[in-house]
């Protein structure tokens, strides 16, 4: 049996799922030249309308993230398409459509991997993850991440090196995907 969400429900897996929303829009509006307020803003606008109807629309065929980043993406082309044109990331000078394809592909699977880092992230040893962060995401070097973790300098490398074998591990198994 199919349930329908109430609005009082649909309100609810709004709020719980904003945080999710914000990152879909972010991720989808950076190939476009849009501003990122009114972006948010024309999606929240438009998932609150009628009292919360698109949200109410959820029958529970997939999960409800699936259903998310479907509406929202839907909502993001349609505020893009009459006012903005895409980034154009390649020079399609001279491309066949067998480039642009492959282009399309490497673009979907770069957003698949920035989708997932995060819990990619937290599959690994926690030291492992420190040291990636630190080192990617904060400009550390390996002497002062040695210094701050209490281990040598070859230690921190071999953490390095693990970490970043297990997100090459993944990228190859997006780049398989298909």
């Amino acid at each position: 049996m199919i349930k329908t969400l109430s609005t009082e429900d649909a309100k609810q897996e709004l709020f719980k799922h904003y945080e999710y929303i914000t990152k879909i829009i972010r991720l989808k509006t950076r190939h476009y030249d849009l501003d990122y307020d009114d972006t948010l803003n024309f999606v929240l606008k438009k998932l609150c309308d009628n009292d919360y109807k698109v949200i109410r629309s959820f029958r529970g065929e997939s999960k409800f993230t699936t259903f998310l980043t479907v509406v929202v993406t839907h909502m993001i082309f349609r505020f893009a398409g009459g006012r903005k044109r895409p980034i154009e990331i390649h020079d399609t000078t001279g491309e066949t459509p067998l480039d642009l394809l492959i282009g399309q592909l490497q673009l979907q699977r770069r957003e698949l991997f920035t989708e997932n880092l995060n819990q990619w992230l937290g599959e690994l040893d926690y030291r492992e993850k420190l040291v990636l962060e630190m080192k990617y995401f904060k400009g550390i070097n390996i002497n002062q991440i040695s210094k701050i973790l209490g281990l040598t300098r070859y230690e921190t490398q071999k953490k390095l090196n693990a970490g970043l074998d297990f997100l090459r591990d993944k990228i190859k198994e997006i780049c398989k995907m298909e």
